[in-house]
């Protein structure tokens, strides 16, 4: 059977509080792929209370490094976060097209 997952990255992205950790957490579980969330690395980096620019970089440049990490792997990813920002999407685009990765956004809200 044709794996038709192991080079794909689905960004779910959206407001706080519309679902997107619910619906990514099952989106990756029924296709068999890495999830990855912005919120549980800000914790376990110990910065769940801090919401800054530099943590926040920092969040989103670990959130591309695990999902690089998933494409190296063999294995395709589900990336949870707010994606508030055209810079932190753009590191996304930017690992897609240096991956060869075919990238599917979908927002919730």
């Amino acid at each position: 059977m044709l794996d038709t997952t192991s080079h794909k990255i689905i960004v779910v992205f959206g407001l706080p509080g519309t679902g997107k950790t619910t619906f990514a957490r099952l989106l990756a579980h029924h296709l068999s792929m890495r999830h990855h969330n912005s919120d549980v690395i800000r914790t376990l980096v110990g910065k769940r209370s801090q919401n800054d620019a530099k943590t926040t970089a920092t969040i989103y440049e670990e959130l591309v490094s695990r999902a690089k990490t998933a494409l190296q792997n063999k294995s395709g990813v589900v990336i949870d976060a707010t994606f508030s920002s055209q810079e932190y999407r753009e590191k996304v685009i930017s690992l897609a097209n240096e991956t060869k990765a075919k990238i599917k956004w979908i927002r919730t809200c």
